[in-house]
């Protein structure tokens, strides 16, 4: 990608306001290319490269919500959806001293709660490869763990009581009115200010239940992963009537995938989601 030339044509454009600019790579995209551009005024903007479809659908979001001020205002999308811009968000991503409590209930309070529904995409998933319904949705989740974790990690009355579960929550009302979504809701992509939320960022658009943002925001890190932790931010959902059976559930199919990227990604904190695991489990299973 010519970035000299991106420069340029954003400064023609009136995008930035200095034809120096400099772009300088940044780490930590997973799947995009991410860049800072920085100008004598001191003004820095994130450019970020990914493909077309992947573009489209992080730009589609974060114009829905342009209101939500933890969220980066789009500045500029290329026509051809090579790439966005938009103004580098100040904080940090060290979440050191902050509480999980808090944090969920803040990120409830300031931008789950202004979620709209989405009538435009018939289907459930992520925007870039929408399932046609949410049993398909987590009838490939459960397929893409199963061929992930190791032989012997869950027994197989683990498997059989997601699949029962995942049949349940596709009939509930909670997977009938859908939602535009961040789809990528974890600690990992938030930032802090004075150990309290102050921005997200890194969207992959996805298409469902607000509550599907709050149980991944949860699931992202393998503390404080109880009851009393995420009940509190439950409860302030606006769009949903709080239900602890179906929050239970939900966060059991939560911990399920977390199981996958534990073993995939951090398998350091694995032991801890297993013991979560078992706790919620036992939520969940009859007496």
């Amino acid at each position: 990608m010519d970035t000299d030339r991106i420069v340029k044509d954003l400064y023609t454009q009136g995008i930035i306001e200095s034809k120096d600019a400099v772009y300088e790579p940044l780490s930590g995209g997973t799947t995009s290319t991410i860049g800072l551009l920085r100008d004598g005024s001191g003004k820095q903007w994130v450019l970020k490269f990914n493909e077309p479809n992947v573009i489209n659908a992080e730009a589609e979001f974060l114009n829905e919500y342009e209101n939500i001020p933890f969220l980066p205002r789009l500045v500029y999308k290329d026509p051809v959806n090579r790439f966005i811009v938009y103004p580098f968000l100040a904080g940090t991503t060290d979440s050191s001293g902050t509480h999980k409590t808090n944090i969920l209930s803040s990120l409830v309070q300031h931008v789950l709660n202004y979620y709209q529904p989405f009538s435009e995409a018939n289907g459930w998933g992520y925007r870039d490869d929408l399932k046609h319904s949410r049993e398909q949705f987590l009838e490939d989740e459960i397929c893409s763990v199963k061929e992930i974790i190791h032989s012997g990690l869950l027994e197989k009355e683990d498997y059989e009581l997601i699949a029962e579960l995942a049949k349940l929550r596709s009939q509930s009302k909670e997977s009938e009115l859908t939602y535009l979504l961040h789809g990528d809701c974890g600690y990992h992509n938030f930032l802090f200010s004075e150990q309290e939320l102050s921005g997200l960022i890194d969207p992959q658009t996805f298409i469902g239940h607000p509550l599907h943002d709050l149980v991944f925001a949860f699931c992202s890190t393998a503390n404080e992963l109880t009851q009393e932790t995420i009940i509190p931010a439950a409860k302030q959902l606006r769009m949903w009537n709080y239900d602890e059976q179906v929050l239970n559930e939900e966060v059991l199919l939560g911990l399920f995938t977390r199981l996958a990227r534990s073993s995939q990604h951090h398998p350091a904190d694995l032991p801890e989601y297993l013991k979560a695991w078992e706790k919620w489990k036992v939520l969940v299973s009859p007496a």
